[in-house]
């Protein structure tokens, strides 16, 4: 039978939506799941070896492990720790640390998408209220778009409808001694509230789906918000780019955000652990089962 590691960050005897998603598929798929807790394991450096423990016994025969948490600098210590031993003793994590140190911080992921040539919506990082007036000169009249740097699933994503609303924003946050930086970028009038999401596994499109907000006032489109969601046909260009973002991103699973521009597709977010129920919703695509396929231990 074939099997498939799963690297939990649950509390040994509970479990997520998307491990009751996995459990589904694959009974429907004759594979075998094994769920490694996190809190059940520890990690040995001894006589020049690196070890990984689960309840006390050596992880053995693991080529390939399955982890849905999106960790970034400020997650758990031990839990990258983890990630990083497995890697060393030639286990392939999807998806492991490096990747999504990147997408967890949006103006990096911006960084990497623009020096390898993919288009993005003009962005600036504020790190000093002195500088907003700049900002305001390069980006013209609002309304602007603004985010946190860890912002998922449209929280922490505003729009600014005035010069004004946007100096006192920056004021607010940059302006405290413990600030963030602010993202600032340009609004995009034609996307009207819409974008697409393309979910890649490998380095195979398996689906995509346009999202658009429907509540008054709302311009996220976010499923988790409220958005709906349909299946979609994407451009030759936009499948390139979303093959290309999730590769340069490091990842082996990723959500693809595109909105469609008078210049062209420009990516606005990458994902390192996208949801799955809007996108099955919409493309009646089996998701957990095609990320368990990839997954499988031969």
């Amino acid at each position: 039978m074939k099997k498939v590691f799963i690297l939990s960050t649950c509390t040994p005897g509970k479990t997520s939506s998307s491990l009751k998603y996995f459990r589904k598929a694959a009974s429907k798929l004759d594979i075998k799941l094994k769920i490694i807790f996190a809190d059940q394991c520890h990690l040995e450096i001894y006589d020049k070896k690196l070890t990984v423990f689960e309840n006390n016994i050596p992880l053995k025969g693991i080529k390939k492990i399955l982890f849905r948490k999106a960790i970034s600098s400020s997650s758990n210590v031990f839990q990258k720790s983890l990630i990083h031993q497995l890697k060393l003793i030639g286990v392939t994590v999807i998806n492991d640390f490096d990747g999504t140190a990147i997408t967890r911080d949006q103006f990096h992921t911006l960084q990497v998408l623009s020096i390898n040539n993919i288009a993005t919506p003009k962005s600036f990082l504020l790190g000093s209220t002195d500088q907003i007036d700049s900002v305001i000169k390069h980006l013209g009249k609002p309304p602007y778009i603004t985010k946190i740097l860890d912002s998922r699933q449209g929280r922490g994503v505003f729009i600014v409808e005035s010069k004004r609303s946007l100096r006192s924003l920056a004021s607010t946050i940059v302006g405290n001694k413990d600030f963030e930086p602010l993202l600032i970028q340009e609004y995009i009038p034609e996307a009207k509230g819409k974008d697409l999401r393309v979910f890649v596994i490998g380095d195979k499109i398996v689906a995509a789906m346009e999202r658009r907000a429907v509540r008054r006032g709302e311009f996220r489109s976010n499923f988790k918000l409220g958005g709906t969601v349909n299946k979609i046909d994407l451009t030759e260009e936009e499948k390139e780019m979303a093959l290309k973002a999730t590769k340069i991103c490091g990842l082996h699973i990723s959500g693809i955000d595109i909105i469609r521009t008078k210049d062209g597709p420009k990516i606005i977010e990458v994902n390192s652990s996208p949801g799955m129920k809007g996108i099955m919703q919409a493309t009646g695509v089996n998701i957990p089962a095609e990320i368990l396929k990839y997954s499988v231990n031969e």
